[in-house]
This record gives C-alpha cells, structure tokens and sequence, in this order.
C-alpha cells in the first residue's frame, strides 16, 4: 500500500561462533525479526524507526560446548521512492 509505512520481516539462517580455547568453531542457526514504520515526510521520501531483535543458537559437540547470542537494535531509516 504505497500510502502506509508499517512493514514487517524476517530471516533464518546458519551461524558460526569462533570461541577461543575452544577446539573450533561452534556452528548452528541464527534468526531474526525487525518492525518499522516509515513516515512521509516529503513527496518521494519517507523516515521512521525500526526495531530488529536478532540471535543465534550454535554448538560444537566435540568440546561439549553451547554458546548463544541475542541483539535488540533500534535504527532510523530514510528511504527514496
């Protein structure tokens, strides 16, 4: 709907943690989600926040290790219709 702004999204895929002291690289899977919305601000741009929420789950079964990371970020978007 070229007249709206909220938008919504989201990514899988794998992931890979380098842990020092650890015998290699722990390997998993990592997502996420992000929602914004954009404001008009002129007739070909618009501005707004987004929110994204991001993090991995990975292992490495030889050294019996689990590891994990989660991000919360907060950014500004500009775009150009």
């Amino acid at each position: 709907m070229p007249n709206k702004g909220s938008h919504l999204a989201g990514a899988l895929g794998l992931a890979a943690m380098d842990i020092e002291g650890s015998g290699g690289d722990t390997r998993g899977f990592g997502g996420a989600a992000w929602v914004g919305y954009d404001f008009w601000v002129a007739d070909e741009w618009s501005v707004g926040p987004l929110f994204r929420l991001g993090g991995t789950l990975t292992t490495n079964g030889d050294d019996d290790i689990d590891a994990s990371s989660m991000s919360a970020v907060f950014l500004f978007t500009a775009l150009y219709h």
